[in-house]
Order: C-alpha cells, then structure tokens, then sequence
C-alpha cells in the first residue's frame, strides 16, 4: 500500500514537467528537421561545385580577366576552394 501511494505522489509531483517534457521533445524534433534540410541543402551546393568545377571555364575567365586588366580568377580561386570545402564539411558534420 505505501509502495502504491508513493507512486501516486511522485506522479502528482511530477505533472507539471510532463508539458514541458513534451514541449522539449518537441523543439528537439523541429531542430532536428530543420538540421536535415540544412545539410540537404550543403550536400546539393557540393554537389553543384563539383560539377562546376569538372567544366573547363579557364577560357572564358581568362579572358575577361584580360578585358578588364585583373589576374585570373582562377588563380584566386583555386587558393579559396580548400578552406570552403573544410568548413562545409565541418558544418554538415
């Protein structure tokens, strides 16, 4: 009998956290959606920069570089590409 009343009364004690418990739960939950389409979202841009940079555009970039007087793009981003790649991926993991 005052195994069941104990019970009882931490159950009335504990009432109040169910709704917060639930509201927790619940929060995880929407983080945890939107996390997934934040990093569909990377895997698509990586996706995306792989194919362009399998596309040979040195011409064309050399010669607007050219045109207006600058060194090549290529060159500049080449150097950055590595760092992007890093902080994708650390933020997708």
């Amino acid at each position: 009998m005052a195994e069941g009343t104990r019970m009882r009364s931490m159950d009335k004690k504990l009432d109040p956290y169910d709704e917060l418990l639930l509201e927790l739960r619940n929060g995880q939950q929407n983080l945890t959606a939107t996390q997934h389409g934040i990093q569909g979202t990377l895997y698509l841009l990586l996706e995306h920069i792989n194919v362009m940079e399998r596309a040979n555009h040195s011409a064309a970039l050399v010669g607007i570089a050219d045109q207006l007087g600058d060194s090549p793009f290529g060159v500049i981003h080449r150097r950055l590409s590595p760092t992007f790649r890093i902080v994708v991926l650390w933020v997708i993991g």
